[in-house]
């Protein structure tokens, strides 16, 4: 209630809603969704790490370092447990880090691409989200908890996975995969 009295006092009393059917709304559920598989490999398989590769149609390609390699049956226990952690809706906490605990903190999470980032910031802080444990950055705002990300699918694309957005026509369902060698 207070952050809310707040915004209203910072916007003039001016609210819009971020929807989904807008560029803004996209990259909202888009990095939500993301925390919530992340969070999801990061339970099941706390040494692996993530590389997000790249974005074909409706999917995020991406790859999971660890032993052994990934399986299809690895790929049905993260989508179970990220659609878990959807449905579970935990709140999502912005966080604001000194520059020098954020780097402290993903040197420890062994991730490299993201101490060399903040180590050219130029400011002296740094903004996370969190929940419970897991904490990571996203550029941007995200949704206020995991619950309003719970349209997606995960489909098994060795050697990685496709974390496949809602459809573009009816968000209310994840998109068609669809397999794009080129």
């Amino acid at each position: 209630q207070v952050n809310t009295r707040r915004a209203l006092r910072a916007s003039n009393g001016e609210v819009s809603l971020i929807r989904y059917d807008s560029a803004r709304g996209h990259r909202v559920y888009e990095r939500t969704m993301l925390f919530v598989y992340l969070m999801a490999v990061k339970k099941l398989f706390p040494t692996a790490r993530v590389i997000i590769e790249y974005a074909v149609g409706a999917g995020l390609y991406s790859t999971i370092e660890k032993e052994p390699a990934l399986s299809e049956a690895d790929t049905v226990r993260i989508k179970r447990e990220a659609k878990r952690i959807a449905r579970a809706d935990y709140k999502l906490e912005r966080k604001r880090l000194d520059i020098d605990d954020a780097i402290e903190f993903f040197e420890r999470d062994g991730q490299p691409d993201k101490v060399r980032l903040l180590q050219w910031r130029k400011f002296t802080y740094f903004d996370v989200y969190r929940h419970g444990d897991y904490m990571d950055y996203f550029y941007g705002e995200m949704a206020p908890s995991t619950g309003y990300a719970s349209v997606f699918d995960i489909v098994f694309h060795a050697p990685g996975l496709m974390l496949i957005r809602p459809d573009e026509q009816n968000p209310d369902v994840p998109a068609s995969f669809t397999h794009m060698p080129n």
